[in-house]
């Protein structure tokens, strides 16, 4: 969340550092445990949207379309480089003027090309955004609700690669993933 918004990690850092001690004086402030330590988990968001059904659905979908649509790319490229060859194989035995108007005809194809592969990556990373972004919600309400019931003082999001250490006592993806797909077989009856 922090780098999408464009802060550094460093900064991301200090927020979390700021936070642990803010929980500690929170903690200590409302009559917490003596030694005044937070209770912290922490989700990996990444990991949870590959391994719940609906991101795993999401993901072969997304392969098809992904597949089919770099068949085509290839396709072009392809006749691209069957086109440089014969440009190129034509160099020296052409007249100039026609020979520049195939160049001409070659780097236009090539540039279109470019373009049609950065539209291809943006609407395949925009597809992925529309299709996980309920998923995403659903998984942060489960993480909501299990830091109420568990009386966690916060719990830090790890795929950022902001969180350096954790012990695998305080990750809670695992039971974040089994009350995803626990929830969602309930309403598929």
């Amino acid at each position: 969340m922090f780098l999408r918004r464009g802060y550094s990690r460093a900064a991301a850092g200090i927020v979390l550092a700021a936070l642990f001690m803010l929980s500690f004086q929170a903690s200590a402030d409302n009559g917490g445990a003596a030694s005044g330590l937070a209770n912290v988990g922490y989700v990996d968001f990444k990991k949870a949207l590959n391994d719940v059904s609906d991101g795993k659905a999401v993901r072969e979908r997304l392969k098809g379309e992904f597949t089919e649509r770099q068949q085509k790319l290839d396709v072009l490229q392809e006749d691209l480089k069957k086109l440089r060859g014969q440009i190129d194989a034509a160099r020296g035995l052409t007249p100039a003027a026609e020979f520049k108007s195939k160049e001409e005809a070659y780097e236009n194809k090539f540039f279109e090309l470019q373009q049609m592969h950065s539209a291809f990556k943006n609407e395949m990373a925009a597809r992925e955004a529309s299709l996980t972004g309920q998923i995403l919600e659903n998984l942060k309400k489960i993480v909501r609700d299990i830091g109420e019931e568990k009386s966690y003082s916060f719990i830090i999001e790890k795929s950022q690669d902001v969180v350096v250490y954790a012990a695998n006592s305080v990750d809670i993806t695992g039971e974040v993933i089994e009350r995803y797909d626990k929830g969602r077989r309930g309403k598929r009856r």
